[in-house]
């Protein structure tokens, strides 16, 4: 019966189109070539960070991340030159390498922002190459 199914959306003859069952759409495999059956108005938008506000507070936190950690590790970085107390040494460079850290995770979060944002309305359908392309594996 054709009203239980799904016609992906390929360009072919009458004669040789595919169905899915209605059952199969948008449960995250993609049964279509084209890959209709997940990329369309019924399912729900797919993003590589899928809560607009978890995408805004990336948007935030990483930039601030990048600047205020710059600023912190430097100065810690400058001030470790002139340390003569061990104890102090070992404080101070443990503050650098959490600053550090801390840095890292901002261009993280940059990075996914910039990706989420780039994607944003394709995601869908670039999702597979996205999720083994050498940026995405980069950014795990």
């Amino acid at each position: 019966d054709c009203r239980n199914n799904f016609v992906c959306n390929v360009n072919s003859t009458r004669h040789n189109l595919r169905y899915v069952p209605k059952s199969a759409l948008c449960d995250g495999r993609y049964d279509c070539a084209d890959l209709s059956d997940e990329c369309n108005e019924a399912c729900p938008r797919v993003a590589i960070i899928p809560s607009p506000a978890l995408s805004r507070t990336a948007w935030l936190l990483g930039p601030a991340a990048l600047i205020l950690n710059t600023i912190s590790t430097t100065e810690t970085m400058v001030r470790l030159r002139n340390v003569r107390s061990p104890t102090i040494l070992f404080n101070d460079g443990l503050v650098g390498l959490v600053g550090l850290g801390d840095w890292i995770t901002g261009v993280y979060l940059l990075a996914v922002s910039v990706s989420n944002t780039y994607f944003q309305d394709d995601y869908c359908k670039v999702r597979h190459e996205w999720l083994v392309s050498n940026r995405c594996t980069t950014l795990r």
